[in-house]
């Protein structure tokens, strides 16, 4: 049995999935600027102390980098959310184009269904 969403349109399918690829990418890329890329002048960092006599490279990986993980991962959630939406508008705005199990899916995962 084939899922509802494997029945749109292609052209459906492809507004979704490059967004969603582009998302994906740009996320990657500043992570892997998060944790690659600051870890490089590690040396020059070792001679800056915070509190004392923490070098801050350690902090730099201990906990700058965590929290912009999190921070990351939270943005991440709150684009990905609004491009669903998105999603559903345009998908709304084309309703007698989609196959009825199509229909039947989006309006029961709205709550509109049964």
């Amino acid at each position: 049995m084939e899922h509802p969403e494997e029945l749109l349109p292609e052209r459906h399918k492809q507004w979704f999935w490059n967004r969603l690829l582009r998302l994906v990418w740009t996320f990657f890329a500043i992570w892997s600027v998060v944790a690659v890329w600051w870890h490089l002048p590690v040396q020059r960092w070792k001679e800056v102390l915070l509190f004392g006599n923490m070098p801050m490279h350690w902090y730099l990986a201990a906990f700058i980098s965590v929290w912009c993980g999190v921070a990351l991962i939270i943005i991440y959630h709150l684009v990905a959310t609004r491009l669903e939406n998105s999603f559903q508008d345009y998908l709304a705005g084309s309703w007698h184009e989609l196959p009825e199990e199509v229909q039947a899916a989006l309006q029961h995962a709205r709550g509109q269904g049964d």
